[in-house]
């Protein structure tokens, strides 16, 4: 059986497209496997003593005694609408978990209505928290962007998807 010249061309692209979802990943992890960033550690590098004492915003804040907030940091310290905004989150697993965490980070207006989030598993999502052993310690990077609708005041608030676990408050940001 002869396929037309025009069967070949949509079979040919329909196989190129096949090759492209299948081996396009596998490129992009060879590819970032020379990358000196270290944006993506696996584990997480853990706090030095030096950095635990000088935690900034030390809080201690237990979340289901499952890990504690050790502190957090903006900046910078004010942001205007439009701006970005860096949060770290210093944290310390308690126990050995036998559940993934998923974070999330709002920022919510006078009102408590979300003008901006970042909801995601830890260390730019690459942390199961179930490998993490008790002790352990991470700092835990966010970008958020604060809108131009945004109006002061504003605040950050850091949750667990899990209905156990503390809400803290940060801020103001704007």
């Amino acid at each position: 059986m002869r396929l037309s010249r025009s069967a070949r061309t949509v079979l040919g692209v329909i196989t190129g497209v096949v090759l492209a979802i299948i081996y396009l990943p596998l490129l992009i992890v060879f590819v970032n496997s020379f990358s000196t960033s270290k944006t993506f550690l696996w584990p997480p590098p853990g706090l030095t003593a030096e950095q635990l004492a000088s935690v900034p915003n030390a809080m201690h804040a237990d979340f289901g005694g499952e890990m504690l907030l050790l502190g957090y940091q903006f900046s910078p310290a004010q942001a205007a609408p439009g701006e970005t905004v860096h949060l770290t989150l210093y944290w310390q697993a308690e126990i050995l978990m036998d559940r993934n965490w998923s974070i999330f980070v709002h920022v919510v207006d006078d009102a408590g209505v979300i003008v901006a989030q970042r909801d995601r598993y830890p260390a730019a999502g690459t942390l199961a928290t179930t490998l993490l052993q008790p002790g352990q310690t991470f700092a835990d990077e966010y970008v958020i962007v604060i809108p131009d609708a945004a109006y002061a005041p504003a605040r950050a608030v850091a949750l667990s998807h899990d209905p156990r676990l503390l809400e803290l408050f940060f801020g103001p940001w704007i």
